[in-house]
């Protein structure tokens, strides 16, 4: 493994690990809130909150239980090891988007990256990364006005992110809790209040 990382480094290799559906598979208990889902399955119509109770995997006996969360906990052991070399990770999921993302951030922070490391990690260095970062990554002027609005502050607890209350994309505005509504997840705070700019 040390050789594999080690050319990783030299080439500069970078790795999406799409940590969070490891944690499903590896972690999740028949019964019990996977641990993705802890934060917001109360939030959830009923068909939803059952399979977040769902094991991906399962195991057959405890010894077996055992080694899978051996084998998650590797897991970010392994890539902590590529954080502190230096090895660009890359944030991303196999679950789908929203939740799923905004808990890949948190297990982001797990490896060694501060609230904000993980912020900028899955902004502007990913623009840079994409050669995008003329047009996105950062509120700057000149650039796509695409940004989401949240209370509290991410940078101390990446947690923040997950009651997003305002979406601005491509000019538009979209309020989380008036979707939630239409979807039968139940909002995350009292509704935002936008009144238009007086002439």
């Amino acid at each position: 493994m040390t050789k594999t990382l080690d050319a990783m480094v030299a080439r500069k290799v970078a790795h999406e690990p799409t940590i969070a559906i490891h944690e499903l598979g590896l972690t999740a208990l028949d019964g019990v809130p996977n641990p993705g889902a802890v934060d917001y399955i109360d939030h959830m119509p009923p068909a939803e909150q059952r399979q977040l109770k769902q094991a991906l995997f399962g195991a057959d006996t405890p010894k077996q239980r055992a080694d899978y969360v051996a084998a998650f906990a590797k897991i970010k052991e392994t890539l902590a090891e590529m954080h502190r070399r230096g090895i660009m990770l890359i944030p991303g999921t196999d679950l789908g988007g929203g939740f799923n993302y905004h808990r890949e951030l948190e297990l982001f922070g797990q490896l060694g990256m501060s609230p904000a490391d993980v912020l900028s990690r899955a902004t502007l260095e990913m623009a840079q990364y994409l050669g995008q970062d003329q047009a996105l990554g950062s509120i700057e002027r000149g650039k796509l006005a695409d940004f989401f609005l949240i209370p509290g502050d991410p940078t101390k607890d990446l947690k923040a992110i997950k009651t997003i209350r305002m979406v601005s994309r491509g000019g538009t505005v979209y309020l989380p809790d008036e979707v939630y509504a239409k979807l039968g997840i139940t909002p995350f705070g009292t509704p935002v209040k936008i009144a238009a700019p007086k002439n």
